[in-house]
């Protein structure tokens, strides 16, 4: 018995010298591998915070460098406020790439467009003057919408500004059509709907934008001319 423990307790330590380990269950580990396994676990424990940590920096960083690319590109339009409140808030724009927040100006003009659209078909007026001013501005909306869509398929490629002139064309015409409307109203001497026109207003700061925008992105200097509408 004495000789057989002996033995034993001779084949362990010749086991544990020769790297080999044995396991709780009776199975051999290599002894390097057991050593490894803590060290990957321990790894696991310390890097899964940092990495968490690191992830929300950057992204943080992310969120400031967009805010500062918002505003630069604001500080290029006529109405600050409407610019950076509006492309502060579209979806995406904290990931988004400097000549796309061009297309997202467009985006928004476009849709406000609709809006305003939306908005005129709810009313409803009585004498034949309004009628035809209210027809007249749904046409002259969906006319803008056309262009707008034009525009920011052309600007759905990071290579729209080869093709400048013509994006300035049409944000151009664009800009027109809220006048316009508001100028129909003016023509046929009839009171416009304060809301409408109030809509109006803001679709004219948002088509504003998008022009000035589209202008500084393609030619830091040719945003300036827009400063006559």
């Amino acid at each position: 018995m004495y000789f057989g423990r002996q033995t034993d307790m001779q084949s362990i330590k010749s086991s544990h010298k020769s790297g080999v380990a044995r396991s709780w269950r009776g199975h051999v580990v290599p002894f390097p591998v057991m050593c490894s396994v803590i060290v990957v676990c321990v790894g696991i424990v310390f890097i899964r915070p940092i990495n968490a940590q690191q992830q929300q920096e950057e992204t943080g960083l992310e969120r400031i460098r967009s805010s500062d690319l918002i505003e630069s590109l604001c500080n290029k339009t006529l109405y600050f406020d409407v610019c950076n409140s509006s492309l502060s808030a579209y979806p995406g724009a904290d990931q988004a790439k400097r000549w796309e927040f061009a297309r997202i100006a467009a985006e928004l003009s476009r849709n406000d467009a609709q809006i305003v659209t939306d908005y005129i078909l709810t009313l409803n007026a009585t004498d034949p003057a309004s009628c035809a001013a209210l027809e007249d501005c749904v046409e002259v909306l969906d006319d803008m919408v056309d262009e707008l869509n034009d525009c920011i398929s052309l600007m759905a490629d990071s290579n729209w500004t080869q093709r400048a002139d013509d994006v300035k064309t049409w944000l151009s015409a664009a800009l027109t059509y809220p006048y316009t409307c508001i100028e129909g109203f003016t023509d046929e001497d009839v009171d416009m709907d304060q809301n409408m026109k109030e809509k109006s207003e803001y679709l004219k700061k948002f088509t504003s934008n998008a022009l000035a925008i589209a202008s500084y992105l393609s030619d830091e200097e040719s945003y300036k001319w827009i400063a006559d509408f």
